[in-house]
């Protein structure tokens, strides 16, 4: 357990739902933090796929925020924000919404209440097998409950798992330790596995054996090792799977605990070393680490975690589990087949595409290109192929690459922060929205991953023609335009660089900041009172250029990053890898990505009067010029950050900067970086 720290975890809260409130299509700035803080629990704690889950705070919600429904498992989560700045030492609640979960779980159980239309069909689904339906119901709590209320909780816990109901609690030091679960594990070299064999279910071979062993090892490995037993290259999965419930269902009986071991497929686990006891009853594993079978492991850890002593005691009892073994050092020397071998042990959950296409020659090719000559030192990045990779590769020994090639010079930051890195697939959508397709990137629509996309991406780049037609205003994305050859890594890092940058921008404010900045200004010239409703607060914010400014362009990043690379291209006439290698030559280019794209470093000297700071510059007005003559249109969207992504919208912002252009020609911008007579694009660097 991550000791729990009161200002972390209220500058965590603010900048999670904030980064929710981006990147969520569900979301816009406009929404209450009550129902973004309903969103930040189901993604941490369950899902947002909208597939299965649902949304149901409103009149007549019966204290049921959202829930989520998969086969037999029902999940109604009640949530409980708070406004942090008027309890910044936390606030406790009372009984209160205890009382009202369990009166949320009775409804759903058979009492007759008035309820909303979309809570009501929740308990139609769940009264349609009750008998085999299992519930869950969840307080969250953005703070605590105070020692009665918890007291009376743990009572009522224990009344209702009788029910076949699983009362639980995820209060902020459970949201804590779960954002922090994979704070300060321990390496894998430390992590020593004693396992218990059942019976005869032993196979030895020389580098590898198989067995069924008892559950109660590996619970006792979880408490104490907890996520630093699982492989580093599968971290990032579990940290995004949700509990699966059909594990949880099984375990949850007798029955199910005794026929588990023919039901799952079991663990596959490397380590250094193993040796047996003298009897073969007991196995030790040195440097041992889940490579497959995360999912099970941490349902099962998380069913004995919330289970009374007598259940505890059943699991340990009943539940038997087959795992696979590999000695590692006998394969080390071959370690594409270590890769292969977590990508083929398939936790129950499909492979993501990304991961499956990580060993390809290009991803690898692409990787040694961030890294290799002739690609200055200073510019050098890991190129991160797959989940957990470059957390594994900082905890590595291996030779090359070597880990100085990526420290930043006179960082301070700790941790990955001190090394540059950037994510194939965050590249992908800032690639595709450079190469003029944003407007998918923003609406989710494409699979970057896909068969069907993935090879323009990583293994084909723009031709002199496709460069040609992308300057255009009326561009038309067509395939056959791609060279049959990879990008090369100044193209990757001129669009990395640039998207990183007006990202930084566009979101160095939170969106709560923003807001609270624009009240305070609108009560100062008195356009609302100090004691203002909500509803007058939000009629004035609509009318307010600075505020809807600032909040639209923050949802903009990859619908700037194509106009920003339209700019480029008027200014550069193409996008080639020679053009993107000098354009990386200039003095802000090259400080901003040497140092890791780092925020903190946007008001820097270096970063002053550059291509970055001027073409941002052209883009932010144009863009803000657009807004000016369209705002109807924006504000009767009920999301606008899908509307200013719409391919026709950046088409029309690409016109908006022509324009802009030659009429803002004889005036000096506003930072006075360009001078009156000379237009934006005269004013951008010249390439050296």
């Amino acid at each position: 357990m991550i000791a729990f720290n009161r200002q972390d975890f209220n500058a965590d809260v603010s900048s999670k739902m904030d980064e929710l409130r981006s990147s969520c299509t569900q979301l816009s700035d406009s929404d209450s933090d009550a129902k973004v803080f309903c969103y930040l629990a189901a993604d941490l704690l369950d899902t947002t796929d909208e597939s299965v889950f649902h949304y149901t705070d409103g009149p007549n919600d019966l204290g049921i925020d959202f829930y989520t429904h998969t086969g037999n498992a029902f999940q109604i989560y009640q949530c409980k924000s708070t406004n942090l700045s008027n309890h910044p030492n936390g606030k406790v609640f009372g009984s209160d919404p205890v009382n009202e979960l369990i009166e949320a779980v009775d409804f759903v159980l058979g009492e007759e209440r008035l309820a909303s239309h979309s809570v009501q069909k929740l308990k139609n689904l769940f009264q349609l097998n009750p008998q085999n339906n299992r519930l869950t119901a969840t307080l969250v709590l953005e703070g605590a409950l105070s020692d009665s209320a918890l007291e009376h909780f743990n009572n009522l816990k224990s009344a209702y798992r009788n029910r076949n109901v699983e009362l639980r609690l995820a209060d902020e030091k459970t949201l804590f330790n779960t954002w922090h679960s994979f704070d300060d594990l321990a390496k894998p070299r430390d992590v020593e596995l004693k396992l218990r064999v059942d019976g005869e279910g032993l196979l030895k071979m020389q580098s590898w054996f198989c067995a069924v062993i008892r559950i109660d090892t590996l619970l006792s490995a979880i408490e104490k090792y907890g996520n630093g037993l699982f492989d580093l290259n599968v971290r990032s999965n579990l940290r995004k799977s949700r509990v699966n419930a059909a594990i949880r269902n099984t375990i949850s009986t007798q029955k199910g605990q005794k026929q588990f071991i023919h039901l799952n497929n079991g663990l596959v686990i490397i380590c250094t070393s193993f040796s047996y006891s003298s009897d073969n009853s007991q196995i030790t594993l040195k440097g041992a680490q889940v490579i497959n079978g995360c999912q099970t492991l941490s349902t099962i850890w998380d069913y004995f975690l919330n289970a009374d002593n007598d259940e505890k005691i059943r699991l340990q009892e009943n539940l038997r589990i087959f795992v696979k073994v590999i000695d590692n050092s006998k394969i080390s020397n071959d370690k594409r087949l270590l890769d292969e071998i977590i990508v083929a042990s398939n936790n129950q959950n499909p492979m993501n595409e990304r991961n499956l296409k990580s060993n390809s020659v290009e991803q690898r090719s692409i990787q040694i290109s961030f890294y290799q000559q002739p690609l200055k030192p200073a510019l050098r990045y890991f190129y991160i192929r797959k989940d957990g990779e470059f957390d594994s590769f900082l905890n590595s020994t291996q030779k090359e690459p070597k880990k100085r090639y990526f420290e930043i010079n006179g960082s301070k930051r700790r941790g990955a922060n001190r090394y540059r890195h950037l994510d194939n697939e965050e590249l992908a959508k800032i690639w595709w929205s450079w190469i003029g397709n944003a407007h998918s990137v923003n609406s989710g629509s494409v699979k970057l991953f896909s068969d069907s996309t993935y090879p323009h991406i990583f293994m084909e780049r723009p031709s002199d023609t496709y460069w040609d037609q992308l300057s255009s205003t009326n561009f038309t994305y067509r395939a056959s335009q791609l060279e049959e050859l990879a990008p090369t890594q100044y193209q990757y890092l001129t669009a990395y660089g640039v998207s990183k940058y007006i990202e930084a921008l566009v979101k160095k404010e939170s969106a709560t900041s923003i807001r609270k900045r624009r009240v305070d200004a609108l009560i100062a010239d008195r356009i609302i009172s100090a004691n203002a409703n909500e509803q007058e607060i939000s009629d004035a914010l609509r009318e307010d250029a600075d505020y809807l400014n600032a909040s639209w362009l923050r949802q903009m990043t990859y619908t700037l990053t194509e106009v920003a690379s339209f700019v480029f291209l008027r200014k550069y006439d193409s996008l080639n890898s020679e053009v993107c290698k000098r354009v990386l030559d200039f003095e802000d280019m090259s400080y901003w990505l040497e140092h890791g794209t780092d925020q903190k470093l946007l008001d820097a000297e270096e970063m002053r009067g550059g291509i970055l700071e001027r073409s941002f510059e052209f883009v932010r007005q144009s863009t803000e010029s657009y807004f000016a003559n369209n705002r109807s249109a924006i504000l009767v969207e009920n999301r606008p950050k899908l509307f200013l992504g719409r391919r026709e919208v950046i088409s029309e912002l690409k016109r908006t900067c022509l324009k802009f252009d030659q009429s803002w020609k004889k005036y000096p911008s506003e930072s006075g970086l360009k001078e009156p007579g000379k237009t934006f694009l005269e004013s951008l660097p010249e390439l050296k």
